[in-house]
């Protein structure tokens, strides 16, 4: 990249948070401006059109904030955070996806870009999009909070998603063990209806987790699944 598209670029990040710098926002507040702003697309200094997420341009203001104006100065190339196996369109759901469910994996984003078309399966791999995530500040700890109802869910019970995360290793009978944590999440509400540690993750000890959030909690109208298809678990029901 020439030293020219370098400067023009990190001009173009400084006119995007510059209202905060001077506080001359409209919005009610910083967040709301970040997502403001992260709801337009934009061209870039060399014709292309992006979007931004909000965690992406609040990193920017932060930066600005600690380092000055040459934190802004791009240090990989013009397009870095936009793969180019990832259309615009697709980056734009991404975001969506990542703003309305913050703790949705990126696996189950990857899944939906996939059934609802915005990518091909064997032309955008899944690390691509994890790849996205990672660089453009998408982790739950990242993301700008959204000053509302913080789930898309209106009452417990209309989705549950489940996930497996992987425990400490422990000794047993003196061999080494991993660990899975295997639970329950309900959108709405945050409860966990149910969750168990188990050696082994696989569809048979999520069904007993989930048969033990059943008792307990009831049956949800939906269920997010984020297991790999060999483990022959439906992702909706």
């Amino acid at each position: 990249m020439k030293d020219k598209e370098i400067q023009e670029l990190a001009l173009f990040r400084f006119s995007l948070i510059s209202p905060v710098v001077n506080d001359s926002y409209q919005s009610a507040s910083q967040s709301q401006y970040f997502r403001d702003v992260a709801s337009k697309s934009y061209t870039l200094p060399d014709g292309t059109t992006a979007n931004f997420s909000s965690g992406t341009i609040k990193k920017w203001f932060l930066d600005y904030k600690h380092k000055g104006f040459d934190a802004l100065i791009p240090k990989k190339r013009a397009d870095a955070g936009f793969p180019r196996v990832i259309s615009n369109d697709a980056i734009a759901k991404i975001n969506e996806l990542k703003e309305k469910f913050p703790y949705i994996t990126g696996t189950l984003v990857y899944r939906k870009l996939i059934e609802e078309g915005y990518l091909k399966e064997h032309k955008t791999s899944l690390a691509s999009v994890l790849r996205y995530i990672r660089d453009n500040n998408l982790k739950p700890s990242q993301l700008v909070p959204i000053e509302r109802k913080a789930f898309e869910m209106e009452f417990a019970g209309d989705c549950w998603q489940a996930d497996t995360s992987h425990g400490p290793v422990i000794k047993v009978n003196g061999l080494k063990r991993q660990t899975y944590l295997v639970s329950v999440l309900d959108d709405a509400s945050r409860i966990i209806p149910h969750a168990e540690f188990f050696f082994n993750d696989n569809a048979v000890n999520f069904q007993i987790v989930l048969k033990k959030a059943i008792s307990k909690y009831g049956v949800p109208k939906k269920l997010f699944v984020d297991y790999p298809e060999e483990k022959t678990m439906p992702k909706v029901f």
